[in-house]
This record gives structure tokens, sequence and C-alpha cells, in this order.
């Protein structure tokens, strides 16, 4: 049985035969305090109210990274991009290359250190699906992949 969408996030793994596959993994949420308006709050006096949050597109990639746990490998399941614990990403909605100032909606840029020419399509395809993911939970982004070696065009997850 799955956790509730709001409590896991999806990883892509490469199944048994070649094609990228979600698996679902439970997620623990932090916890912030955020201020309410005096006008919002109990009796006019504002407040603060505790709300979770994600863990973040960085962190799930580093999930993925670390590739699949012991039951998934057991199930077929791999990971193309090399498992890493010292990866790094850059997510922005911004151009890194400074043609433009403003957001670009439904569209994330990931940096990272790893060289994404050389990964294989299922490899691209995992990180993609997963930043989708991560970001969306329709999956309905598409992701630049800039890498120390060039980059990816934009490409989505489905």
């Amino acid at each position: 049985m799955l956790p509730p969408a709001h409590d896991r996030t999806l990883l892509f793994f490469v199944g048994p035969e070649g094609k990228v596959r979600p698996v679902a993994r439970p997620i623990e949420h932090p916890i912030e305090d955020v201020p309410v308006p005096s006008e919002m709050g109990s009796g006019g006096r504002g407040g603060l109210v505790r709300r979770r949050i994600g863990i973040g597109i960085d962190k799930t990639l580093a999930m993925l990274l670390r590739g699949p746990l012991e039951h998934e490998r057991a199930a077929g399941l791999r990971s193309l991009p090399t498992p890493r614990k010292t990866a790094w990403f850059r997510i922005t909605t911004r151009p890194d290359d400074g043609t433009a100032r403003t957001a670009e909606p439904g569209r994330l840029r990931v940096r990272t250190g790893l060289d994404v020419l050389e990964l294989e399509p299922a490899a691209v395809q995992q990180l993609v699906c997963t930043v989708a993911y991560a970001e969306d939970r329709t999956g309905r982004v598409f992701a630049v992949l800039r890498g120390e070696d060039g980059e990816h065009p934009p490409a989505s997850c489905a």
C-alpha cells in the first residue's frame, strides 16, 4: 500500500525490462512555524501556525543517487546514474546564462556536477522524472539538465 501523496516522494529507477519506473518512498516532513496576519488569527491577534513542508528537489535527487533500496534491487530495479553521496544540484527557474531575468513557468533548470551528456537516455529520464514529480505532483514540468560537460534540451517525464 502506498503512503498518501503528501507523505511520499517519487523516485524513478530502471526496471528489468529497461524502462524507467516510479518508486514511492515515504518521507518525513520538516515542520515550520508560519506567521499568520492579525486579521486571520484567533481573536484578531495573529500568531503562528505549524505546517509540514516538502523535503525539496535537491534532497529527492540525493535519495535517487543513493540508488534503490535492497528490496527494490531484489525486484530488479537499478539506477543508471552512478550512486554518489557527493553529487551536487542547483535548481532554479531562471536560465543561468543571463539571457532572461524572469522565471520560466513549468521549466526547471537543474545544474549539477555530473557529466550529463555521457548519461544513457534512461538515466536522463530518471533524473528528469524525479525532478518533475518532486516539483509538481502531476509531473507536468520540463527540466533542463546542465552538467560539467554540457546541457540537454528541455525534457519532460511524458
